[in-house]
């Protein structure tokens, strides 16, 4: 996934975290080195609301300024993409044992990924 990240970075899209997450992962992700691969995060425990709330991507479109129809977001649970869906946002679910299907759908998207 860094690899993923790191070419669809170079192409100039960006990318943000987007987690049903506790206040220690901002720092994990820092002290990792993560932090380089996302232009923001939401993370729910800050927000005091989580996916699939609609809200919570609401937010994220709003502080990032972007646009639902040009995003798309990735997840590895189908009832957090249907909210994504909802708030219409592209959706892919991700499994993060087929990394080949996620690019497949991208193609669908025409993202440049390469």
């Amino acid at each position: 996934m860094i690899e993923f990240l790191k070419k669809i970075r170079n192409n100039g899209y960006k990318t943000f975290v987007l987690s049903n997450a506790p206040h220690e992962i901002p720092p994990f992700l820092t002290g990792k080195n993560l932090d380089q691969y996302f232009d923001g995060q939401i993370i729910s425990a800050q927000e005091k609301v989580s996916k699939p709330d609609e809200k919570i991507y609401s937010i994220l479109l709003d502080r990032y300024d972007l646009k639902p129809e040009e995003s798309i977001f990735l997840d590895d649970k189908k009832e957090n993409i249907d909210a994504a869906i909802n708030a219409n946002i592209n959706g892919i679910v991700y499994d993060y044992n087929n990394h080949e299907n996620m690019l497949a759908e991208l193609d669908r998207y025409d993202v440049n990924y390469k």
